[in-house]
């Protein structure tokens, strides 16, 4: 038989357990892989997720904006009113009251109203 010397047990240990290792390291480092993926995937359904409770949550800002935007129109619209009955800027315009006839009218109208005058700054 073959005698091997002491080195040469060395080195053939020594490219066994350098292979072990490598190949420990490969099984490691599938089993990173595979959770990486899977972890990967979920955060992209999360994400795909988030996008769709955002693009919601965008259309009802907007329709809130929208809404205060009327609301505030409106308050302004009041407001000039107030000031103008406060101010006595506003005409009032009078109309005769037609009587009733036996013919009903086709179209009824509504009263008028007229805007407040809007003070000039000079």
């Amino acid at each position: 038989m073959l005698e091997l010397s002491s080195e040469m047990w060395f080195a053939i240990v020594g490219g066994l357990l350098t292979w072990l290792i490598f190949a420990l390291g490969a099984a490691q480092l599938s089993r990173f892989y595979s959770s990486f993926r899977q972890v990967s995937k979920d955060m992209d359904a999360n994400l795909t997720g988030i996008g769709t409770i955002m693009r919601r949550n965008q259309a009802l800002l907007t329709d809130v904006i929208q809404e205060q935007k009327r609301t505030n129109r409106l308050l302004l619209d009041l407001t000039e009113l107030k000031r103008a009955e406060m101010t006595g800027d506003f005409d009032i315009v009078e109309e005769p009251i037609e009587p009733a006839s036996s013919a009903a009218p086709e179209t009824a109208t509504a009263p008028r109203t007229t805007e407040p005058k809007k003070p000039s700054i000079d």
